[in-house]
């Protein structure tokens, strides 16, 4: 019977707080504390976290710094220079692993937000809503 038992997987149901998008958006992040900034993309943007994908695996647990670069965000104008205005938040890397589609040197890994403002969240949520009907 145990062998038999090997056969079959775990399914996991995971109730999510946030609606999710898969897409690939520019984003920078900085590994705390005071890491150098990096750019990097991410594969699922959702409003209680992201899915990144890395050049070199990250821990679970460690904290990052991040800059998501929505498209339909306006931009910032600051002393005459338009710069994008980018969605900021501090996160945790909640889990890790290597992509499993053949890419060498390829990690992805899940962060959640541990801190970001209201109308950042807000921002993330509408540009989901907007594309998901897309």
């Amino acid at each position: 019977m145990a062998d038999e038992d090997a056969r079959w997987g775990v399914a996991s149901l995971q109730r999510r707080q946030h609606p999710r998008l898969d897409v690939s958006l520019p984003v920078e992040y900085v590994v705390q504390p005071g890491g150098d900034p990096r750019t990097t993309a991410l594969r699922t943007l959702g409003g209680g976290g992201l899915l990144l994908v890395l050049p070199a695996p990250l821990e679970v647990g460690t904290r990052l710094s991040l800059t998501v670069y929505l498209p339909d965000n306006r931009p910032l104008v600051t002393a005459g220079v338009r710069a994008p205005r980018g969605v900021r938040a501090d996160a945790v890397v909640v889990w890790a692993d290597l992509t499993t589609q053949g890419v060498p040197d390829e990690y992805r890994c899940g962060v959640a937000f541990t801190r970001i403002a209201d109308a950042d969240r807000q921002a993330i949520l509408d540009f989901i809503a907007q594309n998901r009907r897309s």
